[in-house]
């Protein structure tokens, strides 16, 4: 399990974990596999940032229980490099919006 590679101090207690994999190439399986190490070692305000060479949001962001937002994107990359931050349907709380919860969780990262 991938889980393995990450000190298990660092298990559901890391603030940010950036990506630059290249998800799209893994095939879905090993992609959600990926995608369910990374929230399980963020934690439940942690933020997902996924760096792709893609013009399009990528299929993976919706398939796999995903919200994502572009951030920004580098021209000076060849080809534009496109930063995502990706959130977690699963930790939005019963009531939460969407947007509710990039409120909330905004707001927790200043405290």
């Amino acid at each position: 399990e991938m889980l393995n590679h990450f000190p298990k101090k660092f298990i559901g207690k890391t603030d940010y974990l950036i990506s630059t994999l290249p998800l799209l190439t893994l095939g879905d399986a090993k992609a959600k596999e990926i995608i369910d190490t990374i929230f399980k070692v963020l934690k439940p305000n942690g933020v997902y940032i996924q760096v792709t060479l893609s013009l399009f949001k990528p299929k993976y962001i919706e398939d796999f229980g995903l919200h994502a937002t572009k951030l920004c994107i580098s021209w000076l990359n060849a080809p534009p490099m496109h930063v995502w931050r990706a959130v977690s349907y699963t930790h939005l709380r019963a009531h939460e919006t969407l947007r509710y919860l990039v409120c909330r969780l905004l707001l927790e990262k200043k405290k």
